[in-house]
């Protein structure tokens, strides 16, 4: 157990020191999952279930558990995101869609609402460089 431990730690070390996601880690497998009381000829029957590799699994939960805290003290992360953040559930920005959208044109003030979005997020220090990096690796195109 320790010896896996450490060697996990060194890999993982050494993609966010290389930038680098190993290719083998973005594969999946699709599996559809027939809907119950659907005809089997439907594409819409079925849901699709999507499994990914247990080591990239792994090491997303790492470095979340590690950026977490720094982007929630360093307010690097905007109110507008919701994912992969504690107490943000998709329903709630839903939520705030509809209403922002709904004020916005009882207003008619859709330019206004416009020039206020979040473009980019903004690093500060740099102390997320290697994370940023990495995720550049992590995040072209998955294959199956």
């Amino acid at each position: 157990k320790k010896k896996t431990t450490l060697l996990l730690t060194y890999t993982f070390n050494s993609m966010l020191r290389l930038s680098f996601f190993p290719v083998i880690w973005k594969l999946f497998i699709i599996i559809l999952i027939p809907k119950p009381g659907k005809p089997p000829n439907v594409p819409t029957s079925y849901r699709p279930i999507i499994l990914l590799p247990t080591l990239g699994k792994l090491f997303e939960k790492v470095v979340l558990k590690k950026l977490r805290p720094i982007t929630e003290t360093q307010k690097i992360i905007s109110n507008a995101q919701f994912g992969f953040r504690a107490k943000h559930s998709t329903i709630q920005q839903v939520h705030r869609l509809v209403d922002t959208i709904s004020s916005t044109f009882m207003e008619k003030n859709i330019a206004q609402e416009y020039s206020s979005m979040w473009r980019k997020p903004s690093i500060g220090s740099g102390t997320l460089i290697c994370f940023i990096k990495s995720n550049n690796s992590f995040l072209c195109p998955y294959t199956y």
